[in-house]
């Protein structure tokens, strides 16, 4: 199919139909405001995929059994507003992605990030107490960093080697 974007967001969808993967083509794909509950695996047959919005759902974990074995060139992804509780360290098979939202969600840590491209990180709203030195360490061309609305006391002494850093939103903590 020669479909690049799709819009099923607004549409109560609890799955997704498989013959989505031969959407081939498709670079942007918009989920948000569905009753998805698990991570369609069938996204990452998606080769060109570059945009997955994926915010107001009911996804509860990005583990390692549904993020990619194989590197995507997805380059946003947005899973804000879900239920998120935990998101797994094999996100870093993202190696692409330049846009990361997950506020509003229910996390109280963040695995070690290893994105190499990641400009925007938005982890805004949610039970995070600690920001471990792992989470923060790889992500050299990081401008954007959103922990507003959180339990933050301190943060690690890393963040300050973030040094394409130019935004940190630290509002609304303790």
């Amino acid at each position: 199919s020669d479909l690049c974007e799709l819009k099923l967001n607004n549409n109560d969808l609890r799955d997704i139909p498989h013959t989505l993967s031969r959407c081939t083509r498709l670079r942007a794909l918009n989920l948000t405001r569905n009753k998805l509950t698990e991570f369609p695996p069938q996204l990452f047959t998606l080769p060109q995929l570059k945009t997955l919005w994926l915010g107001c759902n009911e996804l509860k974990e990005l583990s390692a059994h549904v993020l990619p074995q194989h590197p995507l060139v997805l380059e946003e992804l947005d899973v804000s507003s879900n239920r998120l509780v935990r998101i797994s360290p094999s996100i870093g098979a993202l190696t692409s992605l330049e846009s990361l939202k997950l506020s509003n969600n229910y996390l109280k840590e963040l695995p070690p990030l290893k994105l190499p491209q990641l400009v925007s990180l938005g982890v805004a709203n949610n039970d995070l107490r600690t920001l471990s030195a792992a989470s923060v360490s790889d992500l050299p061309k990081l401008r954007v960093l959103r922990l507003t609305d959180n339990k933050l006391a301190r943060l690690p002494r890393e963040i300050r080697h973030l040094t394409a850093l130019r935004e940190l939103w630290l509002g609304h903590n303790m």
